[in-house]
């Protein structure tokens, strides 16, 4: 960990069970937050379902955003809508809803406390593609490597290889000048944007 960026290896990262799969946190704020014990701002994590048919943990003090990176989902929040998600599609809801999911694979979650927005985004880089990120002031932003590898320019470092399964947590204000993310093969990204209600974020560009 530095001042600047956090970036975890996959084969870093803490994976544990629920009723419908594995899950693996990825991030959670404020440091030394708890998942167990819902004491936490915002959380980052991706999930394996392989249960057919599952129903996610009631979360009632949260908002969720839920985008599908692998497989089919069906989701269905009772009383209220219910959608199917192919990769790189995505769903936002409360936390209280009675949610049941049908279908396996691979997705990414992000859960908000009150006060807190997000947003999730596939970025999908050929070999020596490349883009320019921008945020601004005290906006978190995150990358998961979903798979292949790119070079992440920040100021004040070297670059930094992110490769399949890594995840590179970036700290506030470390964007706020133009990044650049080049790919070094085919590479899909999941970026992450987190900030309070307060701020704005602005999103990326091509080169």
């Amino acid at each position: 960990m530095t001042d600047t960026y956090k970036l975890v290896p996959a084969n870093k990262q803490n994976t544990s069970t629920w009723s419908g799969g594995t899950t693996t946190e990825l991030a959670i704020y404020p440091p030394g937050a708890n998942y167990s014990k819902r004491d936490f701002a915002w959380r980052l994590s991706t999930a394996v379902v392989t249960a057919p048919e599952s129903t996610f943990t009631a979360l009632p003090d949260w908002h969720r955003v839920l985008m599908v990176l692998s497989g089919q989902m069906h989701l269905n929040h009772s009383g209220h809508h219910q959608v199917t998600l192919s990769p790189f599609e995505q769903d936002s809801f409360r936390g209280s809803w009675l949610t049941k999911c049908a279908g396996t694979g691979q997705d990414y979650n992000l859960m908000l406390a009150e006060g807190w927005q997000g947003r999730l985004q596939a970025l999908h880089l050929e070999t020596s593609g490349s883009i320019l990120l921008r945020s601004l002031p005290n906006s978190t932003e995150a990358f998961y490597c979903l798979c292949g590898g790119a070079q992440v320019s920040l100021p004040g470092t070297n670059e930094l290889l992110v490769i399949s399964g890594d995840f590179l947590l970036v700290k506030p204000n470390q964007l706020s000048r133009c990044t650049e993310i080049r790919a070094i093969q085919p590479t899909r990204l999941i970026r992450a944007s987190i900030w309070q209600r307060t701020n704005q974020v602005t999103y990326y560009q091509k080169c």
